[in-house]
């Protein structure tokens, strides 16, 4: 099990459950996983948890601000933070681009 390190994580764990029903057909020896909008990572910790030691994980996410969008305006820098302490643990199982 891969905790959440810093306690200001966010997770939705209710939104990732329903995978589960999904991916029950599937060759689960390797599951390659794509995230987009990291945030700290929680998510993240949560799809590996949930489906085990061989997920593969790739996560994009700028941590940068953007015009137009203004969700977590000035916070990237403490979010990739924690999202960086919650994620080590992984290792070469996920990769940040």
């Amino acid at each position: 099990m891969y905790p959440f390190v810093d306690n200001r994580t966010l997770s939705y764990p209710e939104t990732i459950a329903y995978w589960k029903d999904y991916l029950k057909d599937l060759n689960m020896n390797c599951i390659k996983y794509l995230e987009i909008g990291s945030l700290h990572g929680g998510s993240l910790l949560t799809f590996h948890n949930m489906f085990g030691p061989n997920v593969e994980s790739t996560c994009i996410d700028p941590f940068s601000n953007c015009d137009y969008y203004h969700e977590y305006y000035n916070e990237h820098e403490t979010n990739y933070e924690i999202y960086k302490a919650n994620t080590e643990q992984l290792g070469n199982k996920n990769v940040l681009v």
